[in-house]
């Protein structure tokens, strides 16, 4: 039985951290798209970004006032930014470690945005000692522009302004329906549809439950 548990447990969590899925913002690696960045004054400024990859892009981008002025371009990191957009891919600066991070400020792919925001973060635990901070352009040979889909995923929300919350905790793994329904307990409804177990909302579907909790919050706040 022990066994058995253990098994499916293991089953569970490589399930998780896997090869990533295909990403629904694509982008050509080092590329250069329009977008923005906000300041920590608050600040908009809108320009062109260099996508370098979803490991690099975490850590580090480059921006542009002209798309063909290259020897313009300034450098940030995720303590200097508070957020920036490249194509349709947006990052928020958060003082959290992402697996195999080495920095307490880093950049998060933000893939829903609303009362409950979801994350995704990238490793490759083979580059985990790598130093992607320190990196110039010069640095960034095609060896680093790796394939995306050869990367890792971990999946983080941040419910309003509270902490980050990692659902490849063993809780969510295992006790998905209990952990998560407790998160959306201020929607019964939802909360009971991921209690029972219902098809289309467990563990998997994620990304439709906090969809939905999100829609239902804008719709009664």
């Amino acid at each position: 039985m022990k066994s058995g548990m253990f098994l499916c447990i293991f089953i569970l969590f490589f399930s998780v951290t896997m090869r990533a899925q295909e990403d629904t913002t694509a982008l050509q690696r080092g590329t250069i798209y329009p977008g923005y960045i906000i300041t920590q004054d608050n600040d908009t400024v809108e320009g062109w970004l260099l996508n370098i990859n979803c490991w690099l892009n975490q850590h580090q981008t480059f921006f542009y006032d002209d798309p063909d002025n290259h020897k313009g371009r300034i450098k940030y990191t995720a303590n200097e930014l508070k957020e920036y957009k490249v194509g349709n891919r947006i990052y928020e600066s958060i003082r959290f470690e992402g697996q195999y991070s080495s920095h307490k400020d880093n950049f998060f792919m933000r893939i829903i945005t609303g009362p409950i925001s979801y994350y995704l973060w990238y490793y490759d635990p083979d580059r985990s000692k790598l130093s992607p901070v320190s990196m110039t352009l010069n640095d960034i040979s095609d060896a680093l522009l790796f394939e995306e889909n050869e990367l890792s995923t971990q999946d983080l929300i941040r419910k309003l302004d509270g902490e980050m919350t990692n659902l490849g905790q063993l809780k969510y793994l295992v006790n998905f329906d209990k952990s998560m329904s407790k998160l959306v307990s201020d929607y019964p409804e939802l909360a009971e549809k991921i209690k029972n177990k219902e098809d289309g909302y467990q563990w998997i579907d994620k990304e439709k439950i906090i969809r939905e909790f999100n829609q239902w919050y804008l719709d009664n706040h």
